[in-house]
């Protein structure tokens, strides 16, 4: 059987640390190869670190430590392609304990021929919340009869 499920991925927290050197009289960073002293004006380094954004570098391990990741999820998270998705959201889950404060937010919209109506999982740190969908009707209106 052939499944027409597709799946979205998005990541919040998804801040990321590396250790470098940073020299207080210059005011710059140097990554941490460089040698102990500041080669612009002599100064010892410190270490320190860098944050920056770690989307990228966390969907990229994501799709390597997942096939089914690999096979549901561009490199940016969304989707152009359909499948079962059977373990994506245990190998998400999985993975989410790497980066215990990042949230994974997986969206899936189901194969129509079961009339079911899209999910949204959210994940971290190895815990999953799946978000129900309602559906609300509107109050009756008879400004709105035609």
């Amino acid at each position: 059987m052939s499944y027409e499920n597709s799946y979205s991925l998005k990541l919040k927290n998804a801040e990321l640390e590396k250790d470098i050197k940073f020299c207080s009289e210059c005011n710059i960073n140097i990554p941490t190869s460089i040698p102990k002293y500041c080669s612009v004006c002599g100064t010892e380094l410190t270490d320190s670190k860098l944050s920056f954004d770690g989307t990228n570098q966390i969907l990229s391990e994501l799709r390597e430590f997942s096939d089914e990741a690999k096979h549901l999820l561009k490199k940016n998270g969304g989707s152009d392609c359909t499948g079962s998705g059977h373990s994506i959201e245990k190998d998400i889950l999985n993975f989410s304990k790497n980066y215990p404060k990042t949230l994974f937010e997986l969206n899936a919209r189901w194969d129509n021929a079961f009339g079911d109506p899209p999910s949204r999982f959210y994940i971290m740190d190895g815990k999953i919340q799946n978000a129900k969908v309602t559906v609300v009707f509107e109050d009756f209106d008879e400004t709105k009869l035609v």
